[in-house]
Parts: C-alpha cells; structure tokens; sequence
C-alpha cells in the first residue's frame, strides 16, 4: 500500500516517503520480536513442565522403593478425574478394584533394590515420561500421560507388551461403569 501512495509522489516528498516506510516495518518488527520472545516462553514453559513431570515419576518411584504399600503413592498424584474414576471403581459390592496388579511396577510385587538399580526416566516427543526398570529379571517399560493445569497430575498409565496392552484410564473407566 505504501509503495502505490509513494510511488506517486516520490519526486516531491522522498523524505516523507522514508519515514512512512520506517514505520509501517516497526510493527512488523516488533510483531516477529513478539513472536519470538513467546516462542522462547513457550518452549522454557514446555521445558519447565516437562521437567515437572519428571521429577513426579521420580518421586513416585522413590517411594515405591521405599514402601511396599501398592498404590498408595500413585493415588495422591493422579488427576482429579482419573482419581475419580479409582475411587468409583473402588466403591463396588466387594470393595476390590479391578486391578489385578500395580500398574506402576507392571507387576503384582517388585524387588526394590532392583528396581531403583535398574530404572530410568525418559521424556518423550508427544509430552508423556517413560520409565524403563527392571522387575524380579523382566524388562518393563511404563508411560505416564499427564494432565497440567496450574501443576501436573498422572492422567493415566500405559503399558504395551506382546501379551497384553493396558490402559489404567480405560479400566477405570471399565470397572466404573463409565
């Protein structure tokens, strides 16, 4: 648009041009530094939450090499909903969950000491930790997806083998009725 006001009155008011110009690129500037600096932002807030996530399976596993209560440390870190859905799923006639093991160490007992040997914490592309450990011999792979509002909460457990896939969102949701 600039160029079509100029280009007719450039003999006359070069300088006035000139200025013109400066100023319709200063918000273009301004707009890519704006955008540049919430990138930035952005990608140390995803860094900041990642790293949250983490040190939540870290904890959760410090504990669970610590105390052999099952399920206990995974109830007080998972989201409001999935919380729910246990609870539900927990109140039946017989008052037994429909687990039949600890999604956490993907096993019904785990050895402690191997398992704080053995495991490691990994970030993966899509946002969710995985966790990789070894249980009585077996090699085990867990992947926790979380939910964040002001601070991440384990939304569900995901546990994929030749055997089985197990979803701890989908049996909640299956044992809960909902």
């Amino acid at each position: 648009m600039l160029d079509k006001l100029c280009n007719g009155i450039l003999d006359k008011n070069k300088k006035a041009c000139d200025m013109l110009a400066k100023l319709e690129n200063k918000p273009q500037e301004s707009k890519k530094q704006n955008a540049s600096a919430m990138q930035n932002h952005n990608a140390s807030q995803n860094l900041n939450t990642q790293a949250q996530k983490e040190q939540i399976i870290k904890d959760l596993y410090a504990k669970y090499m610590i105390n052999q209560e099952p399920n206990q440390p995974l109830l007080a870190l998972l989201g409001k909903d999935t919380k729910m859905l246990w609870d539900k799923a927990e109140n039946t006639d017989d008052g037994m969950i429909c687990l039949e093991f600890d999604p956490v160490v993907d096993g019904q007992d785990w050895d402690a000491k191997e398992l704080k040997k053995s495991l490691k914490i990994s970030s993966l592309l899509n946002g969710n930790v995985l966790t990789q450990f070894a249980n009585f011999g077996e090699k085990k792979q867990v992947e926790y997806s979380f939910i964040c509002d002001e601070k991440c909460a384990i939304d569900d457990i995901k546990i994929q083998t030749k055997e089985y896939d197990f979803s701890l969102l989908n049996t909640l949701k299956e044992c809960s009725g909902s």
